[in-house]
């Protein structure tokens, strides 16, 4: 009975700080030109530390899609390569109050997954992943905690010789506390 109290009292804090967020983003390195421009989201928990301007992020998911060029479009290819992640992070405001500008470094593992029609590795690999994100975060509802967040990242999730991406991002989120705490 503990434990279920605990594992919901868990839950609960994670709902309560979570966000969602948008990405659009290009594939760097050799493969890049192959590649159009990736879409993608993931949801995160901030959890504040100390004082208000840092905090340790857990990234829950992150899934990236990059279809392949000349393939009908992003609907329409059923060949590209993506990527789901899932990251801890260290995030640094550079003001007292948990607004404005930040830098955010983050490790964690990643499943890098190739979709070619042609190619004998057409399978998905696990790895790991590393990724560097600075931005700014504007406060919208002081009463609640409610912020969007507008940053830049450079992200390398490495899995196999073949199956490896670097990515650089705009990122858009709008985050929120559920219950107001």
């Amino acid at each position: 009975m503990k434990k279920s109290f605990l594992l919901i009292g868990l839950f609960l804090g994670f709902i309560n700080s979570s966000s969602a967020q948008l990405i659009v983003s290009k594939m760097l390195g050799k493969d890049a030109k192959n590649y159009g421009i990736g879409v993608g989201i993931f949801a995160f928990s901030e959890i504040p530390i100390a004082s208000g301007n840092k905090s340790i992020v857990i990234e829950f998911l992150e899934f990236s899609y990059f279809p392949e060029k000349g393939k009908g479009g992003f609907f329409a290819a059923p060949s590209g390569k993506g990527h789901i992640s899932f990251k801890a992070g260290y995030k640094n405001y550079f003001s007292e109050d948990g607004t404005g500008f930040y830098l955010q470094p983050s490790v964690g593992g990643a499943i890098v997954s190739l979709s070619k029609e042609d190619e004998a590795d057409a399978e998905a690999a696990f790895g790991v992943t590393g990724a560097l994100e600075g931005g700014y975060s504007l406060a919208v509802g002081r009463a609640f905690g409610q912020k969007i967040n507008l940053g830049l990242k450079y992200e390398y999730s490495y899995a196999k010789e073949t199956h490896q991406i670097q990515t650089l991002g705009l990122r858009l989120s709008y985050s929120f506390k559920l219950f107001g705490w």
